[in-house]
């Protein structure tokens, strides 16, 4: 197992405000590191509608340099000291249904949230039982000559050493093979906004959706054109005032601190602060 990224949420990267993208990764980073004794080492991003530079460069900052995104590619700086290696995933989306395999009317049916709630091109999935474990184990997970595809799965299996990964496993391995194979990678550079679906639909309303919470967001952390801090302020403040202040008042404050601020971090998910 591994927990990629750290940050308190996989933020949006199109509308926070650039000083409370900080405080999410590092009150996420900060979390595992003093929990668990973890420093991430790969960054996961696989939802945000569009990618641009700011936050890539912000892991790199942390000691990240690898990271795993969908639908687009991540920017490159052109002298290589804020590079993100990155891997972008092969299906349009991530549920079961794109990501399992190569027939979406087998991975659907073992969806089982699609039991009660959207469908599937095919026959819908069923509740696994004592009566069907045997059928649906069974079942062929590629269409056409399934039996062949088998078989060449099979010899693959005996050919290669294969075994469960983590991300970091597989940038390993990755960086092993392009190094024997003298392989050089191409580069890509830019922010990828607007971001455009699979249907050909670009997502740009959200740039200004809802936008009392998109300011609330900017003046709860700081508002330079109005000097207007609160959590901000409120951290310095408390700093100052804890040498005059009882451990149990220090630990009060502290802790009201932390929510504010994780308060805020998750405001920063890329489906919250979008609207």
């Amino acid at each position: 197992m591994e927990i990629a990224s750290g940050s308190w949420v996989m933020t949006d990267e199109a509308t926070p405000f650039f000083p409370s993208t900080v405080d999410n990764i590092i009150e996420g980073q900060q979390f595992i590191y003093n929990e668990l004794d973890v420093l991430a080492q790969v960054m996961w991003s696989n939802d945000p509608f569009g990618y641009g530079p700011s936050v890539p460069y912000l892991f790199t900052k942390t000691g990240i340099h690898r990271a795993v995104i969908n639908r687009d590619q991540k920017l490159s700086d052109t002298n290589g000291t804020d590079e993100m290696y990155t891997h972008v995933l092969p299906y349009n989306h991530y549920d079961i249904l794109n990501s399992c395999g190569p027939d979406q009317g087998v991975c659907c049916q073992f969806d089982f949230k699609r039991i009660t709630h959207f469908s599937c091109p095919g026959p819908s999935p069923i509740s696994i039982t004592k009566n069907n474990v045997k059928k649906k184990q069974g079942r062929k997970l590629f269409s056409g000559d399934g039996r062949r595809k088998i078989q060449i799965v099979k010899t693959l299996l005996v050919a290669y050493k294969t075994k469960f990964g983590t991300f970091t496993d597989y940038f390993n391995a990755l960086l092993q093979s392009n190094e024997q194979q003298n392989r050089s990678l191409a580069t890509l550079s830019g922010d990828f906004f607007p971001y455009e679906c699979s249907i050909y639909d670009y997502w740009t309303g959200y740039y200004t959706t809802r936008p009392f919470y998109k300011r609330q967001e900017r003046e709860l952390h700081f508002d330079f054109l109005d000097f207007q801090s609160f959590i901000r302020a409120a951290d310095l403040l408390s700093s100052s005032a804890f040498i005059h202040l009882s451990t149990q008042n220090r630990k009060f404050i502290k802790q009201n601190l932390t929510d504010a601020r994780r308060n805020l971090a998750l405001f920063q998910h890329h489906d919250a602060i979008t609207g």
